[in-house]
């Protein structure tokens, strides 16, 4: 690699990281008023949409990757054309596909770079940025084929266990809690079915019927959700659904 080709590469390199500081906060500014929306419903805070667009990073880095590619390149040969550097290169002996080749080289970083991202990283945050919405807004998730899906409604929470059909489930826990989340009350019931009725959902078994101020539940709250894989951190969302 000759001292042209090098030297091409790190100015197309330093236009690439200026298009980037550009984009990446503009877009990402966009997403934190899109989840600024939901600031104040459940237990969304502020805090929590800085953390949800940091989470989403990576995501937002693949898809402006190739607004970043060519401005950069734009910016990049913008400024050796300013500065009489590419006639100068010209003059030495250098040929258009060298400065093109030193481009070239620099995209295959690039798409190293984005099948990195896109394979690991930004999978991985962004079901992590899911399940951080899901909890903060109060609403149902999905913590793994051991806890079932929980889903909260003031001051009670019910464990959906094992889901055998769309209108039938076993292995569910109605656990009703006071306003600092002490428990009172745990109910467990073997078998249900789900009837959701104009507003409210309706549990029954055995003849028992309770009842459960979930609104528009047969939309909302039934909808199982792509939550990250890692069990480890179960037992922490859980924990972050109750409260305690």
């Amino acid at each position: 690699m000759s001292i042209s080709e090098k030297y091409l590469m790190q100015q197309i390199s330093e236009g690439l990281l200026i298009a980037a500081a550009v984009l990446l906060p503009l877009f990402s500014f966009f997403d934190l008023i899109d989840q600024m929306d939901d600031i104040g419903e459940g237990f969304f805070r502020a805090s929590d949409a800085f953390y949800i667009v940091l989470l989403l990073l990576p995501r937002r880095l693949i898809q402006l990757l190739p607004f970043i590619a060519l401005i950069g390149n734009v910016i990049a040969l913008g400024r050796l054309a300013l500065n009489s550097e590419i006639i100068a290169m010209r003059a030495a002996g250098l040929s258009p596909a060298s400065i093109s080749l030193a481009s070239f080289k620099v995209g295959l970083c690039l798409l190293l770079l984005l099948g990195v991202l896109e394979q690991f990283a930004a999978p991985y945050f962004q079901n992590k940025a899911i399940v951080h919405r899901l909890d903060a807004l109060n609403q149902s998730a999905e913590l793994g084929a051991d806890l079932g899906i929980w889903t909260r409604d003031k001051n009670r929470v019910l464990r959906l266990g094992e889901s055998i059909r769309a209108s039938y489930v076993e292995d569910v826990e109605i656990i009703t809690r006071q306003a600092r989340g002490l428990v009172t009350n745990v109910r467990q019931i073997t078998e249900i079915t789900l009837r959701a009725g104009q507003g409210d959902l309706k549990l029954s078994s055995d003849g028992h019927q309770a009842t459960l101020e979930y609104k528009r539940a047969d939309q909302k709250r039934w909808v199982p959700v792509a939550v990250s894989k890692e069990q480890s951190k179960r037992l922490a969302q859980f924990t972050t659904i109750l409260g305690v």
